[in-house]
């Protein structure tokens, strides 16, 4: 097929021409020809901006270009059909049809010099304008020029892969700034290296402010949080139940599994840094006698990291702030129940009835940990895995409720693990250890606000 007549019979053929504005889109000469040539044959015109900050061309400042800046969806859908409704009851221009002729003619292109036209592909290409270079060749192509020495095709070939890669890196850089920014600001850095975790599959290779490096730890990509409402929960004790408002909060989806534990652990600044451990002279103490971690077993990643204590969940949740940018630690004992319970103060995170097959307790006879996402049926309210049996999990506070970390009292756990019955699995089950205390039916989540 001849290029342009294809181009013009198809654009002849059609009843609507629809023009997404972009800087690319608007100063192609591919575009304004074929623009030009709808207008001309009286099609009905739909401008719609997929950049923000267009400056809107001359022939389209007559039309109401639809904003699909933000995406497709339910509205921008719907402005566009709404445009497609109402351009289809409007009456049909009858207009005489008068080809645009391309930016040379095929009879002028005889009369062209040569070597002029060569100049103009060799200075498009040069100058990086390889849209006008393959708008140029194409035309070239189709007047018959031959030569025993130049090879147009290859020529045209590679500005058509160089169109192709600017195009590709053009995209990629409107969907990288913004992650950025995002990186930038404490507050959404980790939206930011979330959002840096799906644009680094799509565009391995593009990485200009060389966010890869800023987060090596590319198993932080796999911590997903809840977000839980405020409300109220009631914790029970032996001598009395008390009522507590929780403000809202976010949660790990699952607890910290070895693989995230070890991320902190083979750091350069990471478990054997002092700066997470100086929270408490205990905690720092205890670090001195205690410069290594037990083994993180191999082939276990997904599992739930135990054989913690309080002390090193702590020092992780501080460690961990640092590199988020947000004030992780671990969970109260009200943010840890709210999680599990939701509004209606529910034995169980799915409900009142215990389900052997939804949790990992004495009962499901495992008799070890599980990975953490292994029973998406037992999930809370609000989405959150594994809330009871598997592991317990370290809470922030003591049994009376203290937060001082300073404090060398037991520390509340919360869940139930692989060994516990349905009884001391409930939303409600808790007791206390010492700090020190590293077992392997005992792990944590973590929490920030």
């Amino acid at each position: 097929q001849k290029w342009w007549d294809e181009i013009q019979q198809q654009i002849e053929r059609c009843e609507g021409f629809l023009y997404l504005l972009s800087p690319e889109s608007i100063s192609s000469q591919y575009c304004q020809k074929e623009l030009a040539l709808a207008q001309a044959l009286g099609k009905q015109i739909f401008p719609a901006l997929i950049q923000s900050k267009v400056v809107i061309p001359d022939a389209l400042q007559d039309y109401h270009a639809i904003d699909l800046t933000g995406g497709l969806n339910s509205r921008t859908v719907k402005a566009l059909l709404n445009a497609i409704y109402v351009a289809e009851r409007m009456p049909v221009r009858r207009v005489p049809v008068q080809p645009v002729a391309p930016t040379y003619s095929l009879v002028a292109l005889e009369a062209v010099n040569t070597v002029t036209l060569i100049n103009e592909v060799g200075g498009a290409l040069e100058a990086g304008n390889f849209d006008q270079a393959v708008f140029l060749l194409k035309q070239f192509k189709e007047s018959g020029y031959a030569s025993r020495f130049i090879d147009l095709e290859a020529i045209l070939h590679e500005a058509e892969d160089a169109l192709e890669h600017q195009a590709y890196l053009r995209e990629a850089e409107r969907e990288y700034r913004p992650i950025v920014s995002l990186v930038q600001r404490t507050r959404t850095r980790h939206l930011g290296l979330q959002a840096f975790a799906g644009f680094h599959k799509q565009f391995p290779d593009y990485d200009p402010e060389n966010l890869l490096e800023y987060c090596e730890f590319t198993t932080l990509y796999a911590l997903e949080w809840c977000c839980i409402p405020a409300g109220k929960v009631t914790l029970r004790r032996e001598v009395g139940n008390t009522t507590h408002s929780v403000s809202t909060f976010c949660i790990s989806k699952y607890p910290i599994t070895n693989d995230q534990f070890k991320v902190f652990v083979e750091a350069s600044d990471g478990y054997r840094d002092d700066r997470w451990w100086n929270y408490s002279p205990d905690a720092r103490d205890w670090h001195h006698t205690h410069l290594e971690p037990l083994p993180i077993p191999d082939g276990r990643g997904n599992l739930p990291s135990v054989n913690v204590c309080w002390h090193e969940a702590m020092a992780y949740c501080r460690w961990l702030s640092v590199q988020t940018g947000l004030n992780v630690t671990l969970p109260t004992e009200q943010q840890w129940q709210r999680a599990a319970q939701g509004d209606d103060e529910r034995q169980y995170p799915w409900g009142d009835e215990f389900e052997v097959a939804y949790c990992n307790t004495y009962e499901s006879r495992c008799r070890e940990a599980t990975p953490v996402n292994h029973y998406p049926a037992g999930v809370s309210p609000y989405g959150v895995f594994d809330m009871v049996g598997n592991v317990w999990e370290w809470c922030l506070n003591t049994e009376r409720g203290s937060l001082d970390e300073n404090r060398s009292d037991e520390r509340v756990v919360r869940g139930g693990s692989y060994i516990s019955g349905a009884e001391r699995s409930r939303t409600t089950s808790y007791f206390h250890l010492n700090p020190l205390c590293r077992y392997d039916t005992i792990g944590f989540r973590i929490v920030h606000d």
